[in-house]
């Protein structure tokens, strides 16, 4: 049986991020020491990095190809139906209704909710105001 080997591909934050990037890493580290696969992960510095990137990850051997960001999710769909052999996983993507693809993504309006709630009932001033990073789907949704 041929062991299990997961190739993680960042979004242009790059480890490091205190975010989606580091939290991924740290998942496929303690799949490498629970389950004994394989990993690593290849930086991304740009858009354009992805698809040779993910294309490095599938020239690497992988049998999991973990796409990091909603900014992937044309270059990881396109990955992921020219490989129908490899599984794709694409963290803050939905699905693309492909057999080998899983994305993974949370429920931000029940948080952002309750972070309103908080933020409205603490206000002193009676105004509010949030820091955020890219304005994609998941922010708008919690904004």
């Amino acid at each position: 049986m041929r062991q299990s080997k997961v190739c993680m591909v960042t979004d242009s934050g790059g480890i490091g991020d205190k975010s989606f990037n580091d939290l991924t890493w740290k998942g496929v580290q303690q799949a490498m020491t629970d389950f004994k696969v394989q990993g690593n992960y290849i930086q991304s510095t740009q858009p354009t990095d992805f698809a040779p990137n993910l294309a490095a990850c599938k020239d690497s051997g992988a049998t999991l190809i973990v796409c990091v960001g909603f900014m992937m999710a044309d270059d990881c769909k396109a990955a992921a139906t020219a490989n129908p052999s490899i599984y794709y996983a694409g963290v803050d993507m939905g699905g693309f209704n492909l057999s080998n693809f899983r994305g993974v993504t949370a429920n931000e309006q029940e948080s952002s909710y309750l972070a309103g709630y908080l933020a409205a009932a603490t206000t002193k001033t009676g105004k509010l105001g949030w820091y955020t990073g890219i304005m994609g789907p998941a922010v708008q949704i919690f904004w």
